[in-house]
């Protein structure tokens, strides 16, 4: 023992780091790779993750965003650390991500890394228990509610939720400006919504009050609401002049349809829930040092920066989006994950609320 502290006393730093990192990553689990990067400052963490990654030089992440933003992620990740030699991308819906990482869980075939996908979805890979707790330092900077109490996921985007409406059908000053403003007359028929709308409609009862909420909601379905199927093909109605107003819309989609020239604006009603994409390490990672070193890539400065260029909306404090109305003078209020838990309950009432029966005749 002697002879070892004696070593450790004249050994060089970085010599200490990469024996350190030789030590944890030689079968040792992911928890105790976390747990070693945990006990380090910044600097001693960021060096610990480079000698591992040099040792590892691959990673495997599994994403629903589009191939171009996920490409052009990897490729500055790769400029960065060239030494990283291979990295892998799995795209594909929510749906069939969380499929096929409960598969390859049951089969004990553990490929991916990382994992990237909306709120609700990552919520319930966490219940699956195929997360693993990684504290991102870079993770600080995000605000209360954007990031995991447990440290199982952090947001690397935000995607408020706003009223999308044609600018050629709907004057300016005649826009709703409050949720009760949607149950005026002049919006009988006109007024459109995602058929599975169920994340939102449940954050609206919360909000509000159960009972208050489901009261306004059946007011809401008396308007005759329009359901269709999909954000981006809500926008494209919206902008065709098919409706004058669809209720709920992601602020990016509805900003990069007017960066497109379509004749489409936006409002946010308080309370503007916010739904998020977020990015989380797995529970068997095969890489976990480049896997860290990635979700750190993507909730820095440099990493937020490269969406907000794409459109999206920065989760970092400090990185403003482009425009920046996208955020400024919104009252966003995170989505609550725990009302995941009782979404069947929550579908059931939508169902029920925006039948046919309750909201007249479809479009």
């Amino acid at each position: 023992m002697n002879a070892i502290r004696m070593l450790l006393a004249v050994l060089p730093f970085s010599l200490i780091l990469v024996l350190a990192t030789f030590e944890i990553s030689g079968g040792a689990s992911l928890e105790e790779v976390v747990r070693g990067l945990e006990r380090l400052g910044r600097e001693q963490r960021f060096q610990q993750q480079i000698e591992g990654a040099k040792r590892e030089k691959k990673l495997v992440v599994y994403t629903s965003t589009q191939a171009a933003e996920t490409q052009e992620r990897v490729n500055a990740f790769k400029k960065k650390y060239p030494f990283i030699t291979e990295v892998d991308s799995y795209r594909s819906s929510q749906h069939r991500i969380l499929t096929r990482l409960t598969t390859e869980s049951r089969a004990k075939r553990y490929l991916a890394d990382v994992v990237d996908m909306n709120g609700s979805t990552i919520h319930l890979v966490k219940k699956e228990g195929l997360l693993g707790r990684y504290p991102s330092m870079e993770g600080d900077l995000l605000p209360k509610g954007f990031k995991d109490p447990d440290s199982y996921w952090a947001a690397e985007n935000i995607r408020p939720y706003v009223l999308e409406y044609s600018s050629r059908l709907v004057p300016r000053q005649g826009v709703p400006r409050k949720l009760v403003d949607l149950l005026n007359d002049a919006w009988k028929g006109k007024l459109a919504l995602d058929e599975r709308e169920y994340v939102w409609f449940a954050n609206i009862l919360n909000v509000l009050g159960e009972r208050k909420g489901l009261d306004f909601m059946k007011r809401l379905a008396r308007q005759g609401i329009n359901l269709r199927g999909g954000h981006s093909l809500l926008s494209q109605l919206v902008a065709a002049g098919e409706f004058p107003i669809n209720i709920v819309q992601y602020a990016h989609i509805a900003q990069r349809s007017i960066r497109a020239g379509a004749p489409v604006d936006w409002v946010g009603l308080d309370p503007v829930i916010t739904d998020f994409h977020s990015i989380a390490l797995m529970a068997n990672a095969p890489h976990p040092y480049t896997a860290t070193l990635y979700i750190d890539f993507a909730l820095s400065e440099e990493g937020q920066r490269l969406l907000a260029r794409r459109g999206f909306i920065p989760a970092r404090v400090g990185v403003g989006s482009d425009p920046p109305r996208l955020t400024t003078d919104l009252k966003l209020v995170p989505m609550d994950l725990k009302l995941l838990d009782d979404l069947q309950r929550y579908t059931q009432l939508f169902e029920e609320t925006f039948s046919k029966k309750s909201r007249g005749s479809r479009k």
